[in-house]
């Protein structure tokens, strides 16, 4: 009974090892699945890191932006800011006016429009021995009253910003885009507007159009 029973176990134990899996394929097993669990710990970290990434843009945007109705909000609309001036222009010659203003005075003036004041440079009529330090201002004419023609001229004048009565300091009198009512004379008794000079002691105004009618009328 003991060799038979011995004999059984044997082939017992026989038949258990070759069912049992080759060394091999166990250490294959357990290679693939560490890989599996390293994939997956890789990936939830990724997930987590795009995750956190997120909600950290989330949170900048939060504290930068503004609200919708700030970021699309129209703006006001641009409003004047000052009237039209009315009147005549200052200037450094007021206080000694060899002729008083009037439309007959301004109809004998060697020239007189109404123009808008398109450009401002460097006075033309100064001679070496005869300095006015004037600038020349260039003007789109929108009428001639007398002694031009052609859509633009430009003649002298007291600067904007000149002659004892602004001093210097203060708005300008005039500047790109104001409409003004001109006369004058021709410095050096030219017969172009070569040398042509704007008048002041109230011959050169602001535009109104009941001015512009009067000077209109008288040079008829």
């Amino acid at each position: 009974m003991t060799d038979q029973l011995e004999r059984e176990l044997r082939l017992l134990f026989a038949e258990d090892a070759d069912r049992a899996p080759e060394p091999v394929a166990l250490t294959t097993g357990a290679r693939r699945r560490v890989r599996q669990a390293r994939r997956s710990r890789i990936a939830w970290g990724a997930g987590a890191l795009v995750a956190a990434s997120m909600a950290a843009v989330v949170s900048a945007g939060a504290l930068t932006d503004p609200p919708p109705t700030e970021r699309t909000a129209a703006l006001p609309p641009a409003t004047s800011a000052a009237p039209q001036r009315t009147g005549a222009i200052p200037d450094e010659a007021n206080g000694s006016c060899a002729f008083s203003y009037s439309p007959r005075e301004v109809a004998r003036r060697a020239f007189t429009f109404d123009g808008t004041v398109t450009a401002i440079g460097p006075g033309r009529s100064d001679r070496p021995d005869s300095v006015l330090a004037h600038v020349g201002v260039t003007f789109t004419v929108n009428e001639w009253f007398t002694g031009g023609s052609g859509r633009t001229v430009t003649v002298d004048m007291s600067p904007p910003f000149g002659g004892r009565v602004t001093m210097g300091y203060g708005p300008p009198t005039y500047g790109i885009g104001t409409r003004l009512l001109v006369s004058g004379e021709h410095r050096w008794g030219g017969k172009t507007m070569a040398d042509a000079i704007a008048w002041g002691c109230q011959f050169t105004r602001y535009y109104d159009p009941a001015t512009a009618d009067s000077w209109r009328e008288a040079t008829r």
